[in-house]
């Protein structure tokens, strides 16, 4: 498998619709494609209908509906879905699409863009520079000192504080026993 494909099936997913009984591909919807389909996706999980007016509810699932619209059109594979007149056998027209399917379609988009951008690993530091990090802080906090100034510190004048801090640690267990 090459570097390409491995690339391509982390960045998709399928689902089956369940009244069309077809397998369907999606991928996960760039940065952009969230962007323009704004926070409502996000939001709708989080909305208590109990809360909103009548005017408030419909307004909500018009913006839902067109955000739902937008990201099962720009992030589906196969069948392609599209908000116009299909140009070839392989696209599938959104209004045409059972509204079970696009449910399933939608929800499985937002399964992979929550798994893609919030439960992707944090990007961290080599862990070697975490761990001078972590001394620098450790210097920094025995003598008082601001970190980002003893992380400027030449390396002989970094090694002569981690001396001295040695040798603080020294008398201070000296003096305790």
């Amino acid at each position: 498998m090459t570097a390409a494909e491995k690339y391509a099936a982390k960045m998709t997913g399928s689902v089956m619709l369940p009244v069309a009984q077809i397998a369907a591909t999606v991928k996960v919807p760039r940065s952009v494609e969230l962007a323009r389909a704004g926070l409502l996706p996000l939001r709708l999980t989080t909305i208590d209908p109990s809360k909103l007016d009548d005017d408030d509810m419909q307004d909500t699932l018009e913006k839902s509906d067109r955000a739902m619209k937008r990201l099962v059109c720009e992030c589906s594979v196969e069948p392609r879905i599209v908000d116009r007149k299909p140009k070839d056998k392989n696209q599938l027209r959104y209004d045409d699409v059972h509204p079970d399917d696009i449910v399933a379609l939608y929800t499985k988009i937002m399964e992979l863009a929550t798994s893609a951008y919030f439960e992707a690993e944090p990007a961290t530091e080599h862990q070697a520079q975490l761990d001078s990090l972590t001394l620098i802080a450790i210097h920094a906090r025995k003598w008082g000192l601001n970190p980002v100034d003893v992380g400027d510190m030449s390396p002989a004048d970094f090694d002569a504080l981690m001396m001295y801090s040695d040798l603080l640690d020294s008398a201070l267990k000296n003096a305790s026993e």
